[in-house]
């Protein structure tokens, strides 16, 4: 009998290496790194093609930093 976490562990491997799974995870990354270019050039900051690459396979990152720094601004002195 397997314990819970070999459970989990083979599931979560088997989700990462199915190829569904990786096309969502860049076309997710695409979509959000389109937007996140859009709102950081329209702030004047421009974006080179490895900001995009990054923002692309790290999309979860950069949406966290993008929404905890747009927060910040938002309600603070910035």
């Amino acid at each position: 009998m397997m314990n819970p976490l070999e459970i989990l562990a083979q599931a979560f491997i088997h989700d990462i290496t199915d190829p569904q799974t990786v096309c969502m995870y860049f076309l997710i990354g695409v979509i959000i790194g389109a937007f996140l270019e859009g709102t950081i050039t329209r702030a004047g900051y421009p974006m080179e093609w490895s900001d995009r690459f990054w923002v692309v396979l790290g999309w979860p990152l950069a949406s966290a930093i993008f929404i905890y720094y747009f927060i910040k601004g938002f309600f603070g002195d910035d």
